[in-house]
């Protein structure tokens, strides 16, 4: 996955999820600089994590660890799996 841009237009700015807008200041010229962390926010909060076991979990990139968890809970009934 990559990191957000630096620098945006209005046209990118408009494009980023609410959380990731929240990340940007707008400038004086029109754009958009970053100024909080370059990692996107995953947007899909219904969607269920990907699941790897405890050290392959560790070994994921910062970028991408929040897509993942390292224990599967039942969605329905909240129970572990």
């Amino acid at each position: 996955m990559d990191k957000l841009s630096q620098l945006v237009d209005s046209t990118g700015y408009g494009k980023l999820n609410p959380a990731d807008q929240a990340k940007y200041q707008r400038q004086d010229d029109g754009t958009y600089q970053l100024v909080g962390d370059a990692t996107p926010t995953p947007t899909d909060s219904k969607a269920l994590p990907l699941v790897v076991d405890g050290d392959a979990y560790g070994e994921l990139p910062d970028a991408v660890r929040s897509f993942y968890d390292d224990k599967w809970t039942d969605p329905v009934s909240n129970e572990p799996g």
